[in-house]
């Protein structure tokens, strides 16, 4: 026993000896005293034990480094594969697109092709698998942010409500509200909020003031963060705090002309917002003349997109039009960038429409043609040239439908000269919901069923077509032919149905627009002659919130509190108003 702690005293102390002096170790080698014989004799067992101990550690230390090295790499070359993917993808709808018609594609249509795309299915299977590795680097380096939040990100990307839980507490994890965190899960945090839905005014602001602290708490950490800027101008726009969000907007314009439609609403003055455009127009044209961006679709389309958007808004179609069509010239003779051709046809024939909306006005914003003969011959010439470019755009086409039923005998044969829908088979949605209006207008609600229920055959969660057809349906019993109280029921019926339909697919920034009112007038009218005369009431009152000078909405709601014996008085009284207010106001 006394000899086994002489031994461990004895490499203890070699151990002390070649972290506090190795110069004495040193001479303890060449010294030849006992203590050097003592220190051979037990150096091999110290060599052996340190040895041992510093190889498991590098093993461990190694392996680990080179797991984390691995699964890092993997989760960075699906990210490029991805990028390089949907980059190949966007530039493939763009010429879908184009090649189509151009014009704004609906959302439906780009999910519908997107889904159709093969490279689709592999970003969905990269993602996957990124997230099994991350998981495994989470697990590894638990403390590595960087890791967690591109981890919530792909859960994000998912889609599910679970997995969009998960990702909010792992992103709150790494960015509490109360102290800087990290700056992306911040941003994140703040974007979700923006967009989130709210109950009530209450809650919507609520939203706000947590999304404008965690952009606080971002921009501690990344003060000249473009995206936590865009954010932080916005939410205090929405706040209502218009001079720091003009403050913002203008610091973002100076990065890039793109924030000058934001601009344009904050400022106060004609001359600001000229400057305002006039700078947005020559960065946007310089941008278009860069080398790099004529080659890159992508950059190309987005200067063009910002070119057309800022001279329409300075109203200078010449302009314009002169600019496309010389776009137009060159790269209709290279092979190379013909697909480009389509993209430019497509902003031609936009810009034509915009022009005859500024020189003259949209037909379709009102239910009549009220325009002479001379106004609707000026249309006609704008449409024309619109249609030598895209026949194809769906309000260009609606709004040849339009004049297709003018009251000028001259006027709808120049209409039919350029597009004639008698004559023309697989009528788009639009131009079978423009005939269908003109059939309403002239009192023949047969055939505006007719047309109606073939535009819904197409498009059929379209909500406009589908509260149109509704409408149809509930006026049948004023055409020619009078209806059974059977087939009345049976329309109202259909009517309700139908405009129930039509509310569930109305967009959620639709819901309290003076177009949810007009949905809301085709429920109370269903309702009502379907006998339910309270529920047609609370209809009808909803939808005056958004119109409340509508004498026929008034009148409804008379109409149905007269059914119970309740008091109408206060609506008798708006009635009398609105109508006096008329009078007063009538140029007679």
């Amino acid at each position: 026993m006394d000899f086994l702690l002489f031994q461990l005293k004895r490499i203890a102390g070699v151990m002390i000896s070649i972290v506090t002096a190795p110069g004495d170790l040193l001479g303890i080698f060449w010294d030849g005293s006992g203590r050097s014989n003592n220190l051979v004799l037990g150096l091999p067992s110290v060599i052996i034990g340190t040895i041992g101990f510093l190889a498991v550690f590098l093993m461990q230390w190694g392996g680990t480094g080179a797991m984390i090295k691995k699964y890092s790499d993997r989760v960075q070359s699906n990210t490029n594969r991805e990028e390089l993917l949907e980059v190949d993808l966007r530039q493939a709808l763009i010429s879908q697109l184009s090649l189509a018609g151009g014009g704004a594609a609906d959302a439906a249509k780009v999910q519908k092709l997107r889904a159709e795309d093969p490279r689709t299915e592999e970003i969905r299977e990269l993602g996957d698998e990124s997230i099994i590795y991350l998981n495994k680097l989470v697990d590894l380096e638990p403390e590595n942010k960087n890791h967690l939040y591109q981890l919530a990100i792909r859960y994000f990307k998912r889609g599910d409500s679970a997995n969009k839980s998960r990702a909010i507490e792992i992103l709150k994890q790494i960015a509490p509200l109360d102290q800087p965190g990290l700056p992306a899960a911040h941003l994140q945090l703040a974007q979700r909020l923006e967009r989130l839905p709210a109950n009530s005014l209450m809650e919507k602001r609520n939203n706000i003031e947590t999304a404008l602290e965690h952009i606080k708490q971002c921009l501690t950490r990344d003060a000249k963060n473009i995206e936590a800027l865009k954010v932080k101008a916005r939410l205090l726009q929405y706040k209502g705090s218009n001079t720091e969000s003009r403050e913002v907007f203008e610091q973002l314009f100076e990065e890039n002309p793109v924030y000058f439609s934001p601009l344009l609403q904050l400022s106060a003055s004609d001359s600001e917002r000229a400057t305002i455009l006039d700078s947005a127009a020559n960065r946007y044209l310089a941008e278009l003349r860069e080398k790099d961006v004529r080659k890159d679709t992508i950059k190309w389309v987005r200067a063009w997109e910002g070119v057309s958007s800022v001279l329409i808004q300075k109203k200078d179609f010449s302009r314009l039009k002169e600019l496309l069509e010389k776009d137009l010239k060159q790269y209709s003779q290279a092979d190379e960038t013909a697909g480009r051709v389509p993209f430019l046809k497509g902003h031609l024939c936009r810009t034509y429409l915009s022009w005859a909306n500024h020189e003259v006005g949209n037909p379709l914003l009102s239910l009549e043609l009220n325009y002479s003969e001379e106004d609707q011959r000026r249309l006609l010439n704008f449409y024309s040239k619109a249609y030598s470019y895209n026949e194809k755009n769906q309000a260009l086409l609606q709004c040849l439908a339009k004049l297709a039923g003018s009251k000028y005998p001259q006027i709808v044969k120049a209409a039919a000269e350029i597009y004639d829908p008698s004559a023309t088979n697989n009528l788009p949605p639009g131009v079978l919901n423009q005939i269908a209006m003109e059939a309403l207008n002239r009192g023949n609600y047969r055939e505006a069923q007719k047309y109606y229920e073939r535009a819904k055959a197409i498009s059929p969660n379209n909500p406009g077509i589908l509260n149109n057809l509704a409408y149809a349906y509930l006026q049948a019993d004023n055409d020619e032919n009078q209806l059974t109280e059977d087939e009345r029921i049976s329309n109202a019926s259909r009517a309700h149905r139908l405009v129930e339909q039509a509310i569930r697919l109305l967009p959620g920034g639709l819901r309290n627009a003076s177009q949810m009112s007009m949905y809301r007038h085709t429920m109370g009218t269903a309702l009502m002659q379907l006998g339910n005369f309270p529920g047609a009431a609370a209809q009808f009152e909803l939808a005056l919130l958004a119109r409340p000078n509508e004498e026929e909405l008034i009148q409804s709601v008379i109409d149905c509190y007269q059914q119970y014996d309740l008091d109408a008085s206060p609506y008798q009284r708006q009635l009398e108003n609105v109508r006096k207010e008329k009078q007063d106001t009538s140029p007679n």
